[in-house]
């Protein structure tokens, strides 16, 4: 039995909405009540075909696709409000020029100065749009200066809010100050001019014959030098201890120092990884967008021979 357009209307009209096949022509009242995407096309069970992984990574792009196209839309939803309120706000803001006229009536039937508004908004919009990218671009640039001065080990958020953190230049300079400190302190005294040589101080023991005394005066002043004697030895004591003291906090130091330079240069071999890294991200961010492209030209094909289906 051959199907007539007749017969085809008829089956239109008696099937319901949800047996009603796409291909069909519709009636113009079933048309107007059928929703505005196509129905499914129903299929039983053992006639249901097996979907391939390419079918569902597209139906997968299309989905993400359409969410970043409702994002895009209402981002730019959101800048046309903030535009016109703060085009709003300049209109107020702006004073009348002296080339308007000045009129009696209202201002509103004047050309000329809404020209004027408009050019000046604008001319603001401008501005700021040019202070935001001067600022950002200025941001980023701090923002990579911390992050070579302080590593890429480390949280910028956690060493704000932390109040004992001290960069790496102020922590190099306060080591170089107590090195000096320590230099001045080691190398300063008379004798103790040369570091690596240590000088003996031998005490001087009085003779035999220097103990019996002469006279009461000589015997005065043998004993006042003897008192000197003394208390220049036990101060040359006090100083060797002190030296010694001295020497260790300046191999300490020295050893620090060293931990310092291996600790810099493990950094720099970081920073130049990391900009490796970057480089291959770099790469692989533009291989990524190379292939969105062509999806998005694939799914544009499809989506154009599917309406051109439909219409057949």
């Amino acid at each position: 039995m051959e199907k007539t357009p007749e017969a085809m209307y008829k089956a239109c009209e008696i099937l319901p909405n949800c047996l009603c096949n796409v291909e069909l022509p519709h009636t113009d009242q079933h048309a107007r009540q059928l929703p505005p995407y196509p129905m499914p096309t129903l299929c039983f069970p053992s006639e249901k075909e097996v979907e391939d992984e390419k079918k569902k990574r597209i139906r997968d792009l299309l989905t993400d696709f359409n969410g970043s196209r409702v994002e895009d839309a209402l981002l730019k939803q959101k800048f046309e409000e903030r535009a016109e309120q703060l085009m709003t706000d300049l209109k107020y803001e702006q004073q009348l020029p002296p080339w308007l006229p000045h009129e009696a009536g209202p201002l509103e039937n004047s050309g000329d100065r809404l020209k004027y508004e408009l050019e000046q908004s604008r001319f603001q919009l401008a501005e700021v749009r040019n202070q935001m990218h001067t600022l950002k671009k200025e941001l980023m640039l701090y923002r990579k200066l911390v992050r070579q001065e302080v590593g890429g080990n480390y949280d910028l958020h956690h060493l704000m809010v932390d109040k004992q953190w001290k960069g790496r230049a102020e922590e190099i300079e306060r080591l170089k100050s107590e090195i000096a400190l320590m230099e001045s302190k080691a190398y300063g005294h008379k004798y103790l001019r040369n570091p690596i040589t240590i000088p003996q101080y031998n005490p001087r023991f009085p003779r035999l014959e220097e103990l019996i005394p002469k006279s009461q005066a000589e015997y005065l002043q043998r004993e006042a030098i003897m008192r000197k004697e003394d208390a220049e030895g036990k101060d040359a004591t006090i100083l060797m201890q002190e030296y010694g003291n001295l020497a260790l906090m300046h191999k300490a130091s020295t050893t620090q120092n060293k931990i310092l330079a291996v600790e810099l240069k493990s950094l720099k071999e970081q920073l130049n990884q990391l900009e490796i890294k970057a480089k291959e991200d770099l790469e692989l961010i533009k291989n990524l967008v190379a292939h969105q492209m062509q999806m998005r030209e694939m799914m544009d094909r499809e989506a154009h021979l599917a309406t051109l289906v439909q219409h057949k």
